[in-house]
């Protein structure tokens, strides 16, 4: 009988020491992805199974659990810890950001390679969000940057185009193939946000300089004076 009493308070003694290691690195647990993204309900149920493995394991006011109940408490860690799906939901979200990234029209092949590895180095759920979103805008912008050189040919069939500086026209089709260049698909540049904002500008600003129908409205301005003074000489 003593023997089998000491048989137990060995084993209890065992399995007491796997219950303190197997919470040992709940610090750790609860600072990680799979813990701090998990489902609410998933954190709460592996705090309280760590709780009540604490409750067992206090030196002081541990409870008198027996070895079948520090087993079970061992079990229920174990358990809770699995059940974490912080990780999973992590690589969910990267899935249906790619998914999403995929209806990106706008970006060219170089961009879709950056907002795919932006998006697979993302470890939270907040920086897949992020990338999405950054891709999102990015996006938003190259469709903007299509639109300011939409109507190009009008515009260099335009008088406000053929009749204005040599200089003005080489900037604005300068602009324009600089555009066309970022918007292809195989050739186009990994251009930021800024940088594609920047090309717009440079469009925009571009065509804004153009200045035929200022030069055709002084033309006739001088023409008109000429003859009012060749009138008046007559």
């Amino acid at each position: 009988a003593v023997n089998a009493l000491k048989d137990s308070a060995t084993s209890l003694n065992t399995v007491m020491g796997q219950l303190k290691d197997t919470i040992a690195n709940h610090n750790d647990v609860q600072q990680s992805v799979n813990y701090t993204d998990a489902d609410t309900d998933k954190q709460q149920a592996y705090d309280n199974a760590v709780s009540q493995a604490e409750a067992i394991t206090d030196p002081t006011n541990g409870t008198n659990a027996t070895q079948s109940q520090v087993e079970a408490a061992i079990a229920k860690v174990k358990a809770e810890q699995q059940d974490l799906n912080g990780n999973r939901k992590v690589e969910e979200a990267k899935a249906a950001a790619k998914q999403a990234l995929s209806t990106y029209a706008n970006l060219n092949h170089a961009q879709v390679n950056t907002a795919t590895q932006h998006i697979n180095d993302a470890q939270t759920l907040e920086a897949v969000t992020q990338a999405q979103q950054e891709a999102n805008t990015l996006n938003n912008a190259m469709g903007q940057l299509q639109q300011s050189i939409d109507n190009y040919q009008d515009v260099e069939q335009s008088v406000d185009y053929t009749d204005a500086d040599t200089s003005k026209q080489s900037a604005y089709t300068n602009a324009v193939h600089q555009a066309q260049n970022t918007l292809d698909k195989d050739l186009g540049h990994d251009l930021t946000q800024s940088e594609v904002e920047q090309a717009i500008e440079n469009v925009n600003h571009a065509k804004q300089e153009l200045n035929g129908e200022e030069k055709v409205s002084e033309a006739k301005i001088n023409a008109l004076q000429t003859l009012d003074n060749d009138t008046h000489l007559n």
